[in-house]
């Protein structure tokens, strides 16, 4: 089964005997001033027509990911386009568009994984559910 066919949260855990709840994980996190090379990529980004998936991922959310980057240099390493086999016997593999690993600067990908959640047909929870399933592992 592909990720694209998990559409609920309940569809994963119930195949995989897991459990799902809602935690505040930003409750405690005091919000930052963006960067000057951050500001004006936003703003620069309109410039220009941000009509698809690509020129959204490439002009919105490349370069907020980047900030992240540099305000946890060293902690952390952002992939894009990366593949991840969860589990080949049941055709669990999947390119990934971003998603961070907890770890300095590395070549490959390391466990724990951070993934940014697209919402999926305008349906936030079919983005986490096919995310959910992407990082089950």
């Amino acid at each position: 089964m592909g990720y694209s066919n998990f559409k609920k949260i309940q569809q994963v855990t119930q195949k995989f005997g897991l459990s799902a709840r809602i935690i505040d994980l930003f409750a405690e996190i005091e919000p930052v001033q963006a960067s000057r090379w951050l500001a004006h990529s936003l703003k620069t980004a309109y410039k220009a027509p941000v009509t698809t998936e690509k020129a959204k991922s490439e002009r919105l959310v490349s370069p907020l990911l980047m900030e992240l980057v540099e305000e946890f240099e060293g902690e952390i390493t952002l992939f894009s386009g990366e593949e991840i086999n969860i589990d080949a016997t049941q055709d669990l593999t999947v390119p990934c568009d971003f998603f961070f690993g907890l770890h300095p600067l590395a070549p490959y990908i390391e466990t724990p994984v951070i993934s940014v959640v697209e919402a999926k047909d305008e349906d936030l929870e079919w983005g986490i559910a096919h995310n959910f399933m992407r990082h089950i592992y």
